[in-house]
């Protein structure tokens, strides 16, 4: 017994400087501004729906990260900092993401306003070499309030049924300035016209809910085409 409370002691002791020597370690951050719009959104906007203001000055901003470089020591971040939790919350591999992250972090949300891109670049200060590229954005997230996860009947986790109509495809499809600027396709890869296909409900927007198609990809689906299981 002795022997193993050693062994694990031992074990419990490299792990513990293991981690502090990697929550010691540190990056040089570059934050370019990729522009600025009015308005972007990744999902079909209702425009019957009267949309409001939920968050200002939501995501990371330069700003914020220009501010912790500056207080850094010959402008190295440690991996420890603050900062990159936030850059973790709200990164994405793509401007879509970028958007999405910052949006689906406030409940009812469907769009930004006063929209900022950026890039963010991590280098290692030994080598030089890139480490990560990521994306992210800043704004002001509009939506719906949501008093409770029950829009139009439907709630989180529950099981629906479609049909992939060709009004469905439409309404599904790429628009040719958020393929420029780099946004994920909305199409939906295998689909056939007027075959029914079954999903879970994983997220509750203003105008359409997050449906994770089975065996299929994730897509955002005007409630009116949607009608719930029997299962």
């Amino acid at each position: 017994m002795k022997t193993n409370t050693k062994t694990n002691m031992k074990f419990i002791l490299i792990i513990t400087v293991f981690l502090m020597v990697i929550s010691s370690c540190g990056v040089k951050l570059y934050v370019t501004p990729l522009g600025a719009f009015n308005s972007v959104s990744t999902r079909n906007i209702d425009g019957s729906i009267k949309y409001e203001v939920l968050k200002t000055y939501a995501g990371v901003s330069s700003t914020e990260i220009d501010d912790v470089i500056a207080k850094s020591k010959d402008g190295i971040v440690k991996k420890r900092n603050r900062i990159f939790k936030e850059i973790n919350k709200f990164k994405g591999k793509t401007l879509n993401e970028a958007v999405d992250n910052v949006v689906k972090n406030q409940v009812g949300g469907e769009y930004l306003m006063n929209v900022r891109f950026y890039q963010v670049r991590e280098i290692d200060p030994k080598n030089k070499i890139v480490n990560k590229i990521t994306f992210i954005s800043s704004g002001d997230i509009w939506g719906q309030k949501v008093a409770s996860q029950n829009i139009k009947g439907f709630k989180i986790g529950e099981e629906i049924i479609f049909v992939y109509k060709r009004e469905l495809k439409k309404a599904l499809g790429d628009n040719n300035l958020l393929v420029l600027l780099n946004f994920r396709s909305k199409i939906f890869p295998g689909g056939e016209i007027n075959k029914q296909y079954q999903g879970t409900i994983t997220d509750l927007m203003g105008a359409e809910a997050t449906i994770q198609i089975k065996d299929g990809p994730i897509l955002d689906i005007p409630y009116n085409i949607l009608k719930k299981s029997n299962k």
